[in-house]
């Protein structure tokens, strides 16, 4: 004997390989309507008590399957109960799932080990952010105003909320900038800068004092570079040129020229307030005649 039940909310059927179909209920909200369709179905309405109930749901074979409950004929075996499926194999079951998958997983492992995958990034060789914010108030500019003899103006401003003071050894200030390899000259056919002979100085130690220079807030000083034979190789200058000072300072102190530690010089120091880092002007095109 079959027991077919009709849920009066969804009435649909559910079907299995195994068996005839299959009627499924929605639990618990709709036991009782399953417990009134097996008395009706047997016609034992009036005898079946409600200590035979659970018989009858074994004897008709009633099985829990998630949120539903699932009868079946009760001549066939009573069915195994389903084991759940996690949802993620679920989904791999899908072959169209599994093919993009696999798909999204080959295209990552060509990028990942092809060499053109890796940007190449350039790390300058200084970091501005990483400089002291005295250092980074400092700025460094070139201006031509000759032509023959090419004459450049250097200019260092001082852009900090206060006074600095500065070692003019190996800074723009210094007259030997171009001895010292600080000048970039490249010539207007040509992609590297110009090899300028560099000398090895011994500077003297403590510092004259016009070696150290206070510049006021806002304020500027200036030097003036003159290019010319034997420091520059005038004759490898054709016409145009761009130029660049690049370098270090040697110490710059964060404060106003008397406040600097003197001992410290003396000792042949700069003291532990006294702050370097790279320098680089702007860029400028010069003109010879």
């Amino acid at each position: 004997m079959a027991v077919k039940l009709v849920n009066l909310k969804q009435r649909r059927p559910l079907f299995c390989s195994a068996c005839e179909p299959l009627w499924m209920v929605c639990s618990p909200c709709d036991e009782e309507l399953v417990r009134d369709a097996l008395s009706r179905e047997h016609g034992e309405s009036d005898e079946l008590g409600r200590s035979s109930e659970s018989e009858t749901f074994m004897r008709v074979g009633l099985h829990p399957v998630g949120e539903f409950l699932l009868l079946d004929d009760v001549s066939r075996p009573p069915l195994e109960t389903p084991r759940k499926t996690p949802h993620i194999m679920g989904l791999l079951a899908s072959n169209s799932l599994r093919l993009l998958i696999g798909l999204i997983i080959t295209i990552g492992l060509i990028a990942f080990l092809s060499p053109s995958s890796v940007p190449n990034v350039k790390i300058p060789d200084s970091i501005p952010f990483r400089m002291p914010a005295a250092l980074r108030g400092l700025e460094v500019s070139l201006e031509q105003t000759e032509k023959s003899p090419p004459t450049l103006v250097v200019t260092v401003k001082n852009n900090n909320e206060g006074p600095v003071t500065l070692l003019t050894y190996g800074s723009p200030l210094d007259p030997l900038a171009p001895q010292l390899g600080m000048l970039y000259i490249t010539p207007e056919a040509e992609t590297e800068p110009l090899e300028i002979t560099q000398l090895e100085v011994q500077r003297q130690w403590p510092p004259a004092d016009d070696a150290v220079v206070e510049i006021a807030a806002g304020g500027k000083k200036l030097h003036e570079l003159t290019l010319m034979e034997p420091v520059i190789p005038m004759d490898l200058v054709f016409g145009k040129a761009t130029v660049q000072l690049r370098g270090k300072w040697q110490a710059v102190w964060p404060t106003e020229k008397s406040a600097v530690n003197k001992t410290a010089l003396e000792a042949g120091g700069a003291g532990e307030d006294a702050l370097t880092g790279s320098f680089e002007s702007n860029i400028i095109d010069i003109a010879t005649d």
